[in-house]
């Protein structure tokens, strides 16, 4: 079974989606929504590499998942307060 995340206003999404995405943004990828399609885009000052076609194909089984993600305003790594 799946476990879901509801994310802070915003969308509820499988974790492992959303494990996948921080993923990706630790490796110096940023996620993007351009209509239905999901587009990534490596930082500024990260050098592009290929990604392995393991992770190509867990982008592919959560593109609508991590659509959500990347459409989503809010943070998503917890804020910690002092």
């Amino acid at each position: 079974m799946t476990e879901l995340l509801a994310l802070v206003n915003g969308p509820v999404v499988p974790l492992e989606a959303l494990r996948l995405a921080l993923a990706l943004e630790d490796i110096g990828l940023t996620l993007y929504a351009d209509g239905e399609t999901l587009r990534l885009r490596f930082r500024a000052d990260v050098t592009e590499t290929p990604l392995p076609e393991a992770t190509r194909a867990e982008i592919k089984r959560w593109k609508w998942h991590l659509l959500a993600i990347a459409s989503y305003g809010g943070p998503l790594r917890p804020q910690l307060k002092a």
